[in-house]
């Protein structure tokens, strides 16, 4: 379901019978292991989404566990935690959700859960029961999350790195296939780098109309005065 920029999935599974719910009946089946995984994007109408008239915290019973991934604020994420222990007795883990890269997990979707550590014991068990790529970390509420931005900040790093350095290389006078064919087996290589270069020297759409986009909102940055643009860098 998508509503204001949200996507929320809010449905139970019966692990032994496959028989799906919802929140607002999940009372009536007392004795059903269940589960509720929510994405969000937008912090925009989280109240009305939990604690709405049909919100999804109106079916959970006292105890139940929730998992979220979002792009929340670490703030909005801890006070969305301190309201559903207090208003509901329903605990909240924070949860980094994403597809393995590595030849051992490739493809593979990998959960890093975390929260208090008795509500994570307790998750630990229901979750290891559907994959065996959960991982619980440890420290307190919020620690998936700062883990997301430690991944996305080295992502961005690696993409903008070899953008730069297909473009230095190109601009020294080297043909970009034999730029990508000696360093992606260097040792300054990366999966990005790996990944990226091929779609940027085909002409990937999606990517070229990222890359248009990025230089775009730099040019518009280099007016307000933020650093790290140039109105007179091309890309």
């Amino acid at each position: 379901m998508e509503q204001a920029g949200m996507v929320h999935v809010h449905s139970f599974m019966d692990q032994s019978k496959g028989e799906e719910t919802f929140p607002q009946d999940a009372w009536r089946t007392p004795n059903k292991d269940a589960a509720l995984v929510v994405v969000l994007s937008d912090a925009g109408g989280v109240d009305e989404l939990f604690f709405g008239v049909e919100g999804i915290a109106k079916g959970l019973r006292a105890g139940s566990i929730v998992l979220i991934r979002s792009t929340l604020l670490l703030s909005q994420l801890e006070k969305l935690e301190q309201k559903l222990t207090d208003e509901k007795d329903v605990f909240l883990l924070d949860g980094y959700i994403f597809s393995g890269l590595s030849d051992e997990l490739k493809q593979q979707i990998i959960i890093v859960a975390s929260g208090r550590q008795d509500v994570s014991e307790r998750a630990r068990k229901f979750f290891h029961s559907l994959y065996n790529t959960v991982y619980f970390a440890e420290g307190e509420f919020c620690t998936s999350s700062k883990l997301r931005v430690v991944n996305d900040l080295l992502e961005g790093i690696h993409f903008v790195a070899s953008i730069e350095a297909m473009y230095l290389g190109v601009r020294a006078g080297i043909h970009p296939s034999i730029i990508y064919d000696i360093i992606s087996n260097a040792a300054g290589s990366s999966r990005i780098f790996v990944e990226l270069v091929p779609k940027l020297l085909s002409g990937d759409p999606l990517l070229i109309d990222f890359l248009n986009s990025a230089r775009k909102k730099c040019r518009g940055g280099s007016r307000a005065g933020l650093p790290g643009c140039s109105p007179d860098e091309s890309m």
